[in-house]
């Protein structure tokens, strides 16, 4: 089965949270865009940072969405990561251009509210003082720049989030003809999403003047089910004025 669009892709995400079962849909369904997350290629850090894969499984995931021939795959590591030195982003990247991928993102790390690695921070379950400092991340990515280089990728696109170590940002990194459309055009707010499910929210561009509109669903589950036909009602209203349109005509 064909995508009809040019790019279908699907996070896979950690590789504990893929199976068999999956990459057979992938493929049967013609997905050409599949995202694998090692963050890094250190089983002593996955441990450290609440991840329940190892390195091996990183490896074996990769290999059967080969095996599936879905034609491009982008893999995700993270500059900065808790007890990490220069040398094992280094050997994070030699391993990862083993492997191959079409694309790299290279991710400072951020501290984001309410996940396992700031909880881990502020309980002391991680020191502080095991998060390397801006100048040792700043090598990783420079380090990380040199690998995607000899692997004749080049940098596409640029971000940056709150509660990052200090000024850097994230690079996208991309073989040639297979950069991600999507990530550019969210990049310069070009791009409609429509949110499905609880805490989603649909962001439409006007095609007018390429300002955004929103609506966003509820987070509490209990609250998103009891109000669902107004969260769709809103959707289809934002949606319909804005493309005139029917919402599953978008939607397909």
């Amino acid at each position: 089965m064909q995508p009809y669009t040019s790019e279908f892709t699907v996070e896979a995400g950690r590789p504990d949270s893929i199976n068999d079962e999956k990459i057979d849909v992938l493929r049967h369904y013609g997905i050409n865009r599949v995202s694998i997350n090692p963050q890094t290629m250190q089983d002593k850090t996955l441990k450290q940072i609440g991840r329940r894969h190892t390195v091996q499984d990183i490896i074996d995931v990769f290999a059967k969405i080969r095996h599936a021939k879905i034609p491009v795959v982008n893999m995700d590591v993270i500059a900065g990561l808790p007890g990490e030195s220069q040398a094992d982003m280094e050997d994070t990247m030699r391993q990862i251009a083993l492997l191959n991928p079409e694309n790299i993102t290279v991710h400072t790390l951020a501290l984001k509210r309410g996940s396992i690695l700031k909880e881990s921070l502020s309980s002391g379950v991680i020191t502080g003082q095991a998060l390397p400092n801006e100048e040792i991340t700043q090598l990783m990515l420079k380090t990380a720049a040199t690998y995607t280089a000899n692997m004749n990728m080049h940098p596409y696109y640029l971000y940056r989030q709150k509660y990052m170590t200090g000024n850097l940002e994230n690079v996208g990194y991309a073989k040639p003809d297979t950069d991600c459309l999507y990530n550019m055009q969210i990049m310069e707010e070009r791009q409609t999403i429509i949110g499905i499910g609880p805490a989603a929210g649909t962001k439409a561009v006007n095609p007018k003047n390429w300002r955004l509109q929103s609506s966003y669903n509820a987070k509490d589950i209990g609250s998103y089910i009891k109000n669902l036909d107004i969260y769709l009602s809103e959707r289809h209203t934002l949606l319909s004025r804005l493309y005139g349109a029917h919402e599953e005509d978008l939607l397909c």
